[in-house]
């Protein structure tokens, strides 16, 4: 018993210094999301890939969807007595990577065009 819970501590230590936010059924890469939307050809093709989206919008006269996820870790080594203190000199800061697919439909809800934007960076 007392094995499991100090494994359970771990994981949740461990678990606890990344996050994911967002759309799941994103893929991760530009690669993944291509292949994702070969397939599809309409606003419920979409809508079956990848559920709901974040964010509909309009721009120069079409309809957009946009999916999001969000990807982060680290800053939470500090939690972890000495070993993590030292850690945290070389590495404080939470390093993030955004995804974002952007879908545009015409009038007849056929996809017409659709891109990802990929973002990282640190925050201090």
């Amino acid at each position: 018993m007392k094995r499991a819970a100090i494994l359970a501590a771990v994981l949740i230590l461990c678990a606890g210094c990344s996050a994911k936010v967002g759309n799941s059924k994103l893929g991760s890469s530009r690669g993944k999301i291509a292949r994702q939307m070969a397939p599809v050809e309409t606003k419920s093709d979409v809508r079956a890939a990848f559920g709901t989206p974040n964010l509909i919008f309009e721009k120069d006269g079409a309809e957009y969807y946009e999916y999001k996820t969000v990807r982060g870790h680290g800053r939470y080594h500090w939690i972890l007595p000495v070993v993590g203190w030292v850690m945290s000199w070389w590495q404080d800061a939470y390093v993030y990577s955004e995804t974002n697919l952007f879908v545009a439909f015409d009038d007849a809800d056929n996809v017409t065009k659709w891109d990802v934007v990929q973002t990282r960076g640190t925050a201090d």
